[in-house]
């Protein structure tokens, strides 16, 4: 059980949902083959806000990728879709 929070009137605040993408278990290669070429949107409503975002990328910490917990930079170019995405193991 998470943290639960009430408003001014007593009504329970829903806590939002997680994004799938930052739950899912992903494959090797599965987030290259699937995100290269989409739009910041794409990638904002499958993992949210993003730990670190730069104006040519954004970073998500803690998925899990072939069974081991790693780190997924999005990096995008001029118009503004994915063109790598580095999956990186701490």
């Amino acid at each position: 059980m998470g943290i639960q929070e009430w408003d001014e009137n007593g009504t329970l605040i829903p806590v939002p949902p997680v994004p799938g993408g930052l739950v899912r278990i992903w494959q090797m290669g599965e987030l290259e083959a699937f995100y290269a070429g989409k739009s910041r949107e794409v990638i904002h409503r499958g993992f949210g806000e993003p730990v670190k975002a730069l104006d040519s990328s954004w970073l998500y910490i803690g998925l899990v990728i072939g069974g081991k917990r790693g780190n997924v930079e999005f990096e995008f170019n001029e118009n503004s879709v994915v063109g790598s995405v580095k999956v990186v193991f701490p």
